[in-house]
């Protein structure tokens, strides 16, 4: 089976913060301390004097609504800007607004763009994204070579969602030495608290991919994917109770896993969450 990506959606950057975590879904992140930030005036002095991570910063507080109202329309230029001065962590932040078409015209390309030169800054995570798109051919041309660099630059840099999905391009290869390789992703991404990462290594376990098949460690692992807030780990899991492998059988249990993992956006799982008799 194709292993779902898992995008760096909710991981907004606001001025010296890395706000939210990488997850499947997208979801507002929460902000700072507001004590913690200087006054939007003295702020907006420091932009407008050239600082380019104040007008970052300044952005993120009219994104979130710290100490001013919420207005995405303010937030969108200054973002800009501070891009435009070389600020990685604000191109970041209009790649995820062309993705979603939230403050900007959803466009792939020009997400695309925008994660190039953030990763070009050094931003990881752009980087994992970009590899993503370069996999599917979202707003590119498809291209596995660069794909696989893009995604290993940023698992070597430390970003375990750029190790996890690494490894479940490897996997596709239905090749014993890609496939042990994934394995040692998957370890390292779930070893560091990933939690796509664990779900990802319970899918080896579960079908003898680069592993000894061991149902019950496939569900050990799919219950710490599930706990880490990764939907389809829940909907993993909820198929092993359904079927009793690893697990005692338990349809109760796996209509409840389904509904959690359809709740969290995996729609593969809606429509199971009522037990079978």
């Amino acid at each position: 089976m194709k292993l779902k990506p898992v995008w760096h959606m909710p991981r907004f950057v606001v001025g010296l913060w890395l706000v939210g975590c990488a997850s499947s879904a997208p979801v507002r992140p929460a902000g700072p301390d507001e004590s913690r930030h200087p006054s939007v005036d003295a702020l907006k002095r420091t932009c407008d004097a050239g600082s380019m991570d104040a007008c970052l910063e300044l952005g993120g507080m009219y994104y979130l609504g710290i100490g001013v109202a919420e207005d995405l329309s303010r937030a969108v230029p200054l973002f800009e800007r501070a891009c435009t001065g070389g600020v990685a962590g604000a191109c970041f932040n209009l790649g995820l607004f062309h993705m979603e078409g939230r403050g900007l015209a959803r466009n792939q390309t020009l997400a695309a763009e925008r994660f190039e030169q953030a990763c070009n800054g050094g931003f990881l995570s752009a980087c994992s994204n970009l590899g993503l798109m370069y996999e599917e051919g979202t707003g590119v041309e498809p291209d596995l070579p660069r794909a696989a660099q893009l995604l290993k630059r940023a698992c070597e840099g430390g970003e375990t969602v750029g190790c996890s999905n690494l490894g479940a391009m490897y996997l596709q290869g239905n090749n014993a030495v890609e496939d042990g390789y994934a394995v040692q992703l998957f370890q390292d991404a779930c070893s560091k608290g990933e939690a796509a990462g664990c779900a990802n290594l319970g899918v080896c376990y579960r079908d003898g991919k680069g592993v000894e098949q061991d149902f019950a460690r496939a569900a050990q692992l799919f219950a710490q994917g599930c706990d880490g807030g990764f939907a389809g780990a829940c909907f993993y899991l909820g198929r092993l109770y359904d079927r009793g492998q690893g697990v005692n059988t338990d349809v109760t249990k796996a209509a409840q896993l389904y509904q959690q993992a359809c709740t969290a956006g995996w729609t593969a799982a809606c429509g199971h969450q009522r037990p079978r008799h």
